[in-house]
């Protein structure tokens, strides 16, 4: 089986790549994820809410991974990077972006 790192990275990939399924998933009103201006806007869960299902993590086990695991060095080769978008102190209500750096 794919470990976490793994399966988040490709969630993100996808989500680079434009991949329609996961756009549609989007565009259907995944709650906590939104497409505007070639970025995407996500809460944790939202983020979570797009794994697919034989990932097998768990909510606490995928913010783990999305939080100590190398995702941003993988995503900086790709020329992404995830950030804050608007915090609100605390990790599951603020809403991050996937970015292309500029």
């Amino acid at each position: 089986m794919k470990n976490a790192d793994s399966f988040l990275f490709e969630l993100f990939r996808g989500l680079i790549d434009r991949d329609s399924q996961l756009y549609c998933e989007c565009k259907a009103g995944v709650s906590g994820v939104i497409l505007a201006d070639d970025v995407v806007r996500f809460t944790v869960q939202g983020l979570h809410n797009l794994m697919p299902p034989d990932s097998g993590l768990t909510y606490g086990e995928f913010r783990s991974c999305l939080y100590a695991g190398a995702v941003n060095q993988g995503l900086s080769r790709l020329g992404y990077q995830v950030e804050i978008y608007r915090s609100t102190g605390k990790v599951d209500s603020s809403w991050y972006q996937l970015k292309e750096i500029v």
